[in-house]
């Protein structure tokens, strides 16, 4: 196992695009462990890329209509954040629903999304929300998530809607 910190998001794309199947963006872990034999221990070969440092991949902020939220930012944090709160509170409620609270925070709104399986997803497709990737393009989740090799996001980018009434409720997963 190697595990590298790539100077830019850009950077850390390059990568993964030449080491193929054996790259993978890790920020808190939670989702891959899951696929390894022995949870504690990466296999041999696979090659790590840590995605938690680069300014662009964190902050909640409000821009021009959308909710723009790193997807460095733990899942915790984006439940809890006012910003959330108020302008995307379905989401803020099924992130309340994710897992442990140790899960929700050390996990991250991105790892959530790029599994595919995640709780936020089915709420982000309800909401519209967009991913943006590390080339600069924005694609909506729908898109990123029917791509057989997920790149790199660096935000996701959610309507921001004040005031409105919605209920999340988990039921489970068909598979």
């Amino acid at each position: 196992m190697q595990l590298v910190v790539p100077p830019t998001p850009q950077a850390a794309q390059a990568l993964a695009d030449r080491r193929g199947v054996q790259a993978r963006f890790i920020a808190g872990g939670t989702v891959i462990q899951q696929e390894w034999d022995e949870p504690r221990l990466a296999p041999d070969g696979v090659c790590l890329i840590d995605v938690m440092s680069w300014p662009a991949s964190r902050g909640i902020w409000l821009s021009e209509g959308h909710l723009h939220i790193g997807a460095a930012e733990r899942l915790e944090h984006v439940r809890t954040d006012p910003l959330v709160r108020r302008h995307a509170p379905l989401l803020a409620e099924a992130l309340g629903q994710l897992g442990a609270l140790g899960v929700r925070q050390l996990g991250t709104i991105g790892g959530n999304v790029g599994w595919g399986m995640g709780d936020s997803v089915p709420v982000l497709l309800a909401l519209d929300a967009q991913v943006e990737l590390a080339e600069g393009r924005r694609i909506p989740v729908q898109d990123y998530l029917a791509m057989p090799a997920r790149p790199l996001m660096l935000s996701l980018q959610v309507p921001a809607v004040d005031a409105v009434s919605a209920v999340f409720e988990k039921v489970g997963y068909c598979g």
